[in-house]
C-alpha cells in the first residue's frame, strides 16, 4: 500500500477506532500484516483515489443491527431482537416521542414496516401498538384477505 488508505466495507474496529461501511481508513491504521486478511474477509478495500471511495461507499451494504426487545413481544411471540437499519430506528424514535394520539396519526402514513414492527414491540401504549398492527396489515392486504397474518395484538382486532 502506498499511503492512499482503505475504505471500510463492513463495520470494524482498528486500534480502538470504529469504522462503518463507506468510511475512509488511513493507511497507517491497518497493520501491514493484517491487510491481506481484512481484504480477503471483505472488511476493507484498497483505495487508490477519492473517486473510488464514493463508488465503494455507494456499493457497501447498509449496516443492519439487532434492536433488542423484551423477551416476549406484544403478541406473545418470544423474540430476541428485530434486525433494523439506522433509518428504521430513526423512524421508530420519531413515533415514540409523540403523544399517543399524534403517534397513531403518524403511523397511518408510515411505509417503513420494520419501524412499525419496532413500534409495535417497544411502545407500551395500547392504542399505538394497535395502530402499528393495523398499519402492518394494511401494507399487506393480500395476507389479510387470506388470513395468513400472524400479527395480532391485545385487542387489535376489536375497535
Amino acid at each position: 500500500m502506498d499511503g492512499n488508505g482503505y475504505v471500510c466495507l463492513k463495520a470494524l474496529t482498528l486500534s480502538g477506532a470504529d469504522y462503518l461501511p463507506g468510511n475512509r481508513i488511513p493507511a497507517n491504521a491497518v497493520l501491514p500484516n493484517r491487510v491481506r486478511a481484512l481484504e480477503k474477509m471483505g472488511y476493507i478495500a484498497e483505495c487508490d483515489a477519492e473517486e473510488q471511495v464514493g463508488y465503494i461507499a455507494d456499493e457497501a451494504p447498509e449496516a443492519v443491527f439487532m434492536v433488542p426487545i423484551s423477551p416476549v413481544s406484544g403478541d406473545g411471540e418470544h423474540l430476541d431482537g428485530i434486525p433494523a437499519t439506522e433509518a428504521d430506528v430513526a423512524d421508530m424514535a420519531l413515533v415514540l416521542m409523540l403523544t399517543a394520539e399524534n403517534a397513531s396519526e403518524a403511523i397511518r402514513e408510515m411505509e417503513n414496516e420494520t419501524a412499525l414492527r419496532l413500534v409495535q414491540a417497544l411502545d407500551s401504549r395500547r392504542s399505538v401498538k394497535g395502530a402499528a398492527a393495523a398499519r402492518i396489515k394494511a401494507l399487506h392486504p393480500e395476507e389479510a384477505e387470506s388470513g395468513e397474518t400472524a400479527e395480532n395484538t391485545d385487542g387489535g382486532d376489536a375497535e
